[in-house]
């Protein structure tokens, strides 16, 4: 999950945060996690109901339950205290809070999911000013060749050889690449030993490189720590390669099993324009 962002409002005489945090991205739909607590840092516990439309405007977004696009429609009740979680194929929403209770609204204008929202107080609804958080987070995931679950897989068998897989063009033109880590996440038990490397091409070792094992659940292998930035900043688009390599006595044909998850960081210098 990405970073978590704090916004303050007045509803009667409590102050309340709002937190803002994305949760998921698949298939252009991005996942929004609100979860509405007191200035402690405690859940309201006030029945509340959030609506969402499309930005600047009164037209409803429709909104889904999970990723495989159920749909909630457009307003939504708590149904865990304090706590909202939906996916939308809209990059922002014009998103209105209800406090059920007391009859509080708080109005939120162009939202995203890594949106920080500040907010004004008033006397019947509270309007605020969305302020851009740069920084931002995109997580992939990654089967051995035939396991299912995962956004890419090792898509060839190419014996004992290492193997690479393009994740997409993850990082925006103009990005600093602030850390890349890969976490496995179910064990590769046929193989004797896993490492991994990542880069910004195929085979490549821009982001991390070395013999950093991935083989066993909660293997980790992260970028290493530097002033400078970790590659050169493009004016175009960068993708991520992920690149796999067994022991030499190991196929991939017999890794039926292993998952690995990659997290890339970066600052979007473009949102800050």
């Amino acid at each position: 999950m990405g970073a978590k962002n704090v916004v303050t409002v007045l509803m009667l005489a409590a102050v309340l945060a709002l937190t803002v945090g994305l949760y998921a991205q698949a298939g252009g739909y991005s996942g929004y996690n609100f979860a509405v607590v007191d200035g402690l840092q405690r859940p309201i516990t006030d029945s509340l109901t959030l609506a969402t439309y499309l930005p600047g405007t009164s037209t409803a977004a429709t909104v889904y339950a999970d990723e495989s696009k159920t749909s909630i429609g457009t307003a939504l009740t708590s149904v865990q205290t304090g706590s909202f979680r939906f996916y939308s194929d809209q990059p922002k929403l014009d998103i209105r809070v209800t406090n059920n209770t007391t009859g509080k609204v708080v109005l939120y204008r162009n939202v995203g999911p890594s949106g920080t929202v500040v907010m004004s107080t008033g006397t019947t609804l509270n309007e605020g000013t969305s302020v851009v958080v740069a920084i931002k987070v995109v997580k992939k995931t990654v089967g051995a060749v035939g396991v299912t679950g995962t956004d890419f897989n090792f898509v060839t068998d190419p014996g004992y050889a290492a193997a690479s897989v393009d994740l997409g063009a993850i990082i925006p033109a103009r990005a600093r690449v602030l850390d890349v880590s890969v976490v496995c996440t179910t064990t590769a038990a046929a193989a004797t030993t896993f490492t991994g490397t990542v880069g910004n091409a195929s085979s490549g070792t821009q982001f991390i490189s070395g013999t950093g094992a991935i083989k066993t659940s909660g293997d980790t292998i992260s970028i290493a720590a530097a002033a400078a930035p970790i590659v050169a900043v493009s004016t175009s688009t960068q993708h991520v390669w992920l690149t796999g390599t067994p022991d030499s006595g190991t196929t991939w044909a017999a890794i039926t099993t292993g998952k690995w998850t990659v997290l890339v960081t970066y600052l979007d210098v473009d949102a800050l324009k």
